[in-house]
């Protein structure tokens, strides 16, 4: 059974904010998997890309890696709520 690794907000920011290149440590720690994010996390990020500063930037940047995942449709228009939904499925 492959692993899927459901990816919100702040893990798609990662790389800026904490300098963790996330891709390469799902790759490090879990070696096949699937990574996953929910719609509304995509658009979270393009809200908080419109920001100034480092906010802004972080999410510039998840915002293009998000397109590294398969993108997921929820019922929830809320991230968290959709992480949480797209974890369940």
């Amino acid at each position: 059974m492959r692993t899927t690794a459901v990816l919100d907000t702040n893990a798609l920011m990662m790389p800026v904010e904490l300098d963790v290149r996330v891709f390469d440590e799902l790759d490090r720690l879990l070696g096949e998997y699937e990574a996953v994010t929910p719609r509304a996390v995509v658009a979270e990020l393009e809200k908080l890309r419109d920001g100034n500063g480092k906010e802004g930037t972080a999410a510039a940047v998840g915002r293009d890696l998000a397109d590294r995942c398969r993108i997921v449709e929820t019922e929830e228009p809320y991230a968290d709520d959709a992480v949480v939904a797209a974890a369940k499925a």
